[in-house]
């Protein structure tokens, strides 16, 4: 019998496992993956003294009934009227990132791990966050499992009173490569998820914060989702765009790192998707829970498929 060559074996195996008989293989290598990722958590966590996320925990302090705003660091925020924070105060929020450089304090603040290179950053940790405003709102605080030692250093410098409201998270990656198979995945890994068969500390993702924080949204059961400054459209940050935004915090200059022409999320790199394929589908799985994304701003990338949220007319 002639060897089986490598590659056409390979090609082979690809296949079957991206067909739909493939799908309880990949949720399961999924799930395989996963258990590593929650035991980085777990490491992490108690080499800085803190708890790792759970989900469920964290679904008992907010209700699930109000509109959750996912805040972004797009220059569309400045265009907010003060009944627009009014509203966004009175629901529940998520800052992302540099958010903190913003007046409006969240309830949730999102960090992940940023450029060793960058000084920037830290002065969020080491000097932003020690703002009275945080610790008189004391938002929880929800830290990306940190990379290296440095990662684990620098959230360390954190308020003491913020850290003990600071949980460490992980992720859930799906694995196909095929855009035909992710609602499916997205859909399984979050049914899984919510039936107890992941880790609490874990949540979905493919590359971005954002992508990190709808699937959060997702099993906290909130089915309205806003995505404010989440811009993509090669547009300022708020900071640049308002530079008062960073006289009030006596900083000088921010950069994110990020070449704002074309963002990080939305380039394909090594991804098998990028952040528009991958919202679509999270918006195809809400809206079979009878919910939906939407963003803030019909100036943003995301307005081509997500409805422009309808915000509610001011008291007169």
């Amino acid at each position: 019998m002639p060897a089986l060559h490598p590659g056409p074996v390979k090609s082979f195996l690809r296949a079957g496992f991206e067909s739909r008989l493939g799908d309880s293989v990949r949720y399961a290598v999924a799930r395989h993956h996963s258990r590593g990722d929650a035991a980085l958590v777990a490491k992490w966590s108690d080499r800085l003294g803190m708890t790792g996320l759970n989900v469920y925990e964290l679904a008992e302090r907010f209700d699930p009934a109000k509109t959750l705003f996912i805040l972004g660091s797009g220059e569309s925020v400045e265009t907010f009227r003060q009944s627009h924070w009014d509203e966004i105060a009175q629901n529940t929020s998520i800052g992302v990132n540099a958010w903190p450089l913003h007046p409006f304090v969240a309830d949730i603040y999102a960090f992940e791990p940023f450029d060793p290179q960058s000084t920037d950053y830290v002065q969020l940790f080491s000097d932003v966050m020690h703002e009275h405003r945080f610790s008189k709102k004391a938002p929880t605080i929800l830290l990306f499992r940190p990379h290296t030692d440095l990662d684990a250093e620098r959230y360390s410098l954190l308020p003491e009173d913020l850290q003990k409201d600071a949980v460490v998270y992980g992720r859930i990656v799906p694995q196909t490569h095929v855009r035909a198979n992710l609602l499916r995945d997205i859909s399984t890994i979050h049914r899984h998820h919510r039936a107890g068969g992941m880790n609490s500390a874990l949540v979905m993702d493919l590359g971005a914060t954002i992508i990190r924080m709808v699937s959060l949204a997702y099993l906290l059961g909130y089915r309205k989702i806003v995505l404010a400054g989440v811009d993509l459209n090669g547009g300022e940050y708020f900071w640049q765009k308002n530079p008062h935004r960073l006289m009030e915090r006596g900083i000088n200059s921010f950069s994110p790192g990020h070449n704002r022409a074309v963002h990080e999320t939305m380039t394909r790199d090594v991804k098998a998707f990028i952040l528009t394929e991958v919202l679509q589908e999270f918006q195809t799985l809400f809206a079979k829970a009878d919910g939906s994304l939407y963003i803030a701003s019909e100036e943003s990338a995301l307005a081509s498929f997500l409805p422009t949220y309808t915000w509610r007319r001011p008291e007169a």
